[in-house]
């Protein structure tokens, strides 16, 4: 049997909870073998865990060829870019939290959700995805391409 080879994206509390998970998995072969995060703790982390890698950025994470999957554990406004980016990097992606959604820009009044009107939030929603999907049919714009000889598309 073939193993999957995963990198985590993150080290916070939605990683520990896919730690939880992965250790839960049967028939199939899994192991975490990368884990990429700004700061000190991704180390304790990676230790804390038995993860033999660790990288400071998410480029450094998606160039490692002995991966398979990226599970993206950061925050929703994140996760658009880097799940284009680990896809143009020939991997399979994990991502649980919405692809596209309104997060705040700077100077919107918190709560969000009482200060800026839907209308708003929803028109912002959809000037993101289609900026989203120009991005993902422009190969020329990521500092990632897919693996030489991959069957998977971006």
């Amino acid at each position: 049997m073939a193993k999957i080879r995963i990198g985590l994206a993150g080290c916070g509390f939605v990683s520990e909870l896919h730690m939880y998970a992965y250790r839960r998995v049967y028939g199939v072969d899994v192991e975490v073998k990368a884990v990429a995060a700004r700061g000190e703790h991704v180390v304790e982390f990676a230790g804390r865990h038995n993860i033999p890698k660790t990288y400071r950025s998410f480029a450094e994470l998606i160039a490692d060829g002995d991966l398979d999957v990226i599970d993206i554990c950061t925050p929703p406004n994140l996760h658009a870019s880097m799940i284009i980016d680990a896809m143009r990097a020939g991997k399979h992606v994990i991502c649980e939290k919405p692809f596209a959604g309104y997060f705040g820009r700077e100077g919107d009044k918190a709560p969000i959700g009482k200060h800026v009107p839907k209308a708003l939030m929803y028109e912002r929603v959809l000037e993101e995805m289609a900026h989203t999907a120009r991005r993902s049919r422009r190969p020329e714009n990521s500092s990632c391409m897919p693996r030489t000889g991959s069957t998977r598309r971006p």
